[in-house]
């Protein structure tokens, strides 16, 4: 059969593709509503699809909603999931700036072409790379998170130790529950709320949404951040394109690189390639940023969208999501009596076929779409800095409620609002907070099975060579900065 006359290119398929970017976008957007819980919502309206159309919308809504976290996180500095959090540290600076337009439009070509590389990438090398992860054990998982935590160095914005502080803070707040060794309570206080841990999505929405709404409303200057004129006035440029496309590629192949991986997903991802982003750029480059580089937007973005393809690497070829919104989509095969696995390939090569030309066509309704918004939200960032202030508290407070439907999880937004808040009065970086909170239980449980595994010897990291080589990885993205950071003084003395 002809490409062009295949299913993907049916109207029900590009409906289809439309609706779930448009959805998906929407529900990405919306704090407290994650990926994989916008995937959930739409998985019961496709039961009576046809299997392509059901799969596109969901893969369309998957693309969608990673992009639509970075347009709140970009306008409002209020992440709609965790691996947009990233993006509130350049992307709201330029928001602030007046360059939410050229922000915005970047990080749709940003993530225009994260994805097709990671389409790209599960086309042509699904069988070695769906076999590499395969041998992703705790030490290696260990070695991974160890190279997480040495970004919250460069999260810092000119204090190393204000970065750390704000992500080991983030690792505390992570231990509290249960211990996912032998099951014991820990710093739970006695209440039986909290033996269930600090639920991730609403302390995001308090750390970074109810703060700033303080922040907002506790504010001198009572008119809009930036006007409505200038903010359109600046686009992104073809100059703008060629400066930051090094920061794209790299992102997307670190988004190929860790999405691929069972448990790696799109927030870890982007947090690497925001690293990797700043380990590349020119000295006087690197200095902007977390004060508006474009870099620092685009990097993460390109992560993100690209970790959607390498997602489905494991799915497809060995039946074994990578995140909860591949166990999603997971269920939609299932829904529609598909077993994912090498069988469906020999079985079924015209639906994996129509199944990868619907991402690539998902990629591009994503890019529509999102252009289509771009100026009724740059129209809602220009609004009076109070009116702002207080939907961004109403809209947090109904999103920590909607998540777990508990006053439970109002609170501890409430809390972590205020905590957020004084962290920005006292200069300390809300990002790595998150960074600490995701990272931290990846780090403790496959730490903790590593040494149960050698029984308590730590030559286990040394022995696995991919644990060893991302260990001196870490070990040199910590030390290099600090020897540029000595010459530099000891030249300026």
């Amino acid at each position: 059969m002809d490409l062009l006359t295949g299913h993907a290119f049916s109207i029900q398929n590009l409906i289809s593709l439309l609706i779930g970017s448009f959805c998906g976008i929407i529900g990405g957007a919306m704090p407290g509503l994650s990926t994989a819980g916008t995937l959930a919502l739409l998985l019961p309206f496709t039961m009576n699809m046809e299997p392509l159309p059901a799969i596109a919308i969901l893969v369309a809504a998957y693309t969608g909603a990673q992009y639509g976290g970075s347009i709140t996180a970009t306008l409002f500095n209020t992440p709609g999931a965790p691996e947009s959090a990233v993006m509130t540290i350049d992307g709201f600076a330029l928001s602030k700036l007046g360059l939410a337009r050229k922000g915005l439009l970047g990080a749709l070509w940003a993530g225009l072409i994260g994805g097709l590389i990671g389409v790209a990438f599960l086309v042509f090398l699904a069988p070695w790379l769906a076999a590499e992860a395969l041998n992703f054990g705790p030490p290696e998982f260990t070695a991974l998170a160890v190279l997480g935590l040495t970004v919250m160095a460069s999260l810092g914005r000119g204090s190393a130790v204000k970065g750390f502080l704000a992500g080991f803070f983030g690792m505390f707040i992570s231990m509290i529950g249960l211990d996912p060794i032998n099951g014991t309570p820990r710093m739970t206080l006695g209440l039986g709320d909290m033996i269930g841990g600090v639920p991730l999505i609403p302390a995001l929405i308090g750390l970074f949404a109810v703060s700033e709404s303080l922040r907002l409303l506790l504010a001198d200057e009572r008119k809009g951040a930036v006007r409505l004129a200038n903010q359109q006035r600046v686009g992104f440029t073809m100059s703008d394109f060629v400066s930051t496309l090094r920061y794209v590629v790299v992102g997307s192949l670190v988004g190929v690189f860790v999405g691929v991986k069972p448990g790696g997903g799109a927030t870890i991802a982007s947090w690497l390639a925001y690293s990797a982003a700043r380990a590349i750029a020119p000295q006087k480059d690197r200095q902007k940023f977390g004060s508006g580089a474009l870099g620092g937007l685009l990097a993460p973005e390109a992560a993100d969208k690209a970790t959607v393809g390498a997602a489905l690497i494991p799915l497809l070829s060995l039946g074994i999501p990578a995140s909860a919104s591949g166990a999603v989509i997971l269920g939609a095969f299932q829904l529609h009596d598909m077993i994912p696995g090498p069988l469906l390939f020999t079985n079924q090569p015209d639906l994996i076929r129509d199944l990868f030309l619907a991402l690539v066509l998902a990629n591009i309704a994503v890019f529509a779409v999102g252009r289509g918004m771009i100026e009724v939200l740059i129209r809602v960032r220009s609004l009076d800095t109070g009116v702002l202030g207080i939907v961004i508290l109403i809209m947090s407070t109904l999103g920590a409620y909607a998540f777990g439907g508990s006053p439970w999880d109002v609170l501890i937004a409430c809390l972590l609002g205020a905590v957020g808040y004084a962290f920005q009065l006292s200069g300390i970086p809300l990002a790595p907070v998150v960074l600490g909170m995701v990272i931290g239980p990846l780090f403790e449980i496959n730490f903790r099975r590593s040494l149960l595994l050698s029984h308590d010897s730590f030559l286990i990291f040394v022995n696995r060579p991919v644990s060893c080589w991302l260990f001196v990885l870490s070990i040199s993205l910590f030390l290099i900065p600090t020897v540029f950071r000595f010459i530099s003084s000891r030249k300026v003395r």
